[in-house]
């Protein structure tokens, strides 16, 4: 899979409109009773004339069909440090697209589960989260930025219970 974002004019600098964009290229491939896949994603924001900033992630996970309706999977995910000029402007989320000059605002995502068919429609994953922050950076599992993680270099690990239904 491959896929290109633009938005023109999203933000302004003082008189200036800025544009943003975003590109992603995934694949997967099944070997046996395996899946594994892996993605790239590059995003781009101008911050003021000729000045933007740019982050780039990359994952790789698997999932593995064991006998009957059981799965086990892993995924690994790496948010480079966001490179630029400077930080971004209000209209674009520091926790979004976080800057220090000093570096360090990458993070790096592990996640393990186990996964059960109850039917064709019907399945459920029961996983363990692990992020965890560079020194200058505030990335937060699901958007939830609570008082607790509120600084940065907070680490965080959840347990997390997905029941999905076909209609």
């Amino acid at each position: 899979a491959v896929g290109y974002e633009l938005h023109k004019q999203f933000g302004a600098a003082g008189t200036r409109e800025l544009d943003d964009k975003a590109f992603v290229i995934a694949a997967s491939y099944k070997l046996g009773k395996v899946d594994i896949g892996a993605a790239y994603n590059e995003q781009q924001y101008e911050i003021g004339a000729g000045s933007e900033l740019k982050k780039t992630a990359w994952m790789i996970g698997a999932d593995w069909s064991l006998a009957g309706p059981h799965s086990v999977g892993a995924n690994y995910t790496q948010a480079d440090s966001t490179k630029g000029s400077g930080p971004a402007p209000a209209a674009i989320s520091a926790s979004t697209v976080p800057f220090n000059a000093a570096g360090n605002t990458g993070a790096n995502l592990f996640q393990i589960y186990y996964g059960h068919k109850f039917s064709k429609r019907t399945t459920a994953k029961l996983g363990y989260v692990r992020l965890d922050n560079d020194l200058n950076a505030a990335y937060t599992l699901g958007g939830v930025k609570t008082s607790a993680v509120a600084a940065n270099n907070k680490d965080q690990n959840a347990l997390v219970l997905l029941l999905k239904h076909k209609f």
